[in-house]
C-alpha cells in the first residue's frame, strides 16, 4: 500500500473515505483489511472509496468493496467509488458490482451533500 493507513483512511460523523493505491489484487487487498473492517465497525451510512491512482484491480479489491457495500447497504446509506479509470469502471460493472455501489467522478455534489447531510 502506498499511502500509509493513517493517511488512506479518513471519518466524520456517519461517513469514512478509503483512498486506495496502485493494483489491488491478490498480493495487495490483504493490507486494506484492517481499514476496511475498521470502516464497518464504525457503521457509517456513507462511505466514498478514492481510486483515483489505482490502476488495476481484481476480484479480491472487488470483495473489499462489495463488503463495505454490503454494510453500508444495512444501515441506509451508500458507497460512493471516486474517479475509478475506465478499466475499473469496466470490471466492477462486469461483476455487477454497480447495482450495490455509485460510480462518480470527484466534483459529483452528492459526495459534499451527503457529508453535509451527516455532520
Amino acid at each position: 500500500m502506498a499511502a500509509e493507513p493513517s493517511d488512506a483512511l479518513v471519518t466524520g460523523p456517519g461517513w469514512a473515505s478509503l483512498t486506495m493505491v496502485g493494483e489491488i489484487d491478490i498480493n495487495s487487498a490483504p493490507e486494506y483489511q484492517p481499514l476496511v473492517e475498521r470502516m464497518r465497525d464504525q457503521r457509517p451510512r456513507m462511505i466514498v472509496v478514492n481510486l483515483l491512482r489505482v490502476s488495476f484491480m481484481d476480484s479480491s479489491g472487488l470483495g473489499l468493496i462489495a463488503s463495505l457495500a454490503r454494510s453500508c447497504r444495512e444501515q441506509g446509506g451508500n458507497v460512493y467509488l471516486v474517479d475509478a479509470s475506465e478499466m475499473v469502471k469496466a470490471t466492477v460493472s462486469a461483476c455487477g458490482l454497480d447495482q450495490y455501489v455509485t460510480l462518480v467522478d470527484a466534483e459529483d455534489p452528492r459526495l459534499s451533500e451527503s457529508k453535509n447531510e451527516f455532520s
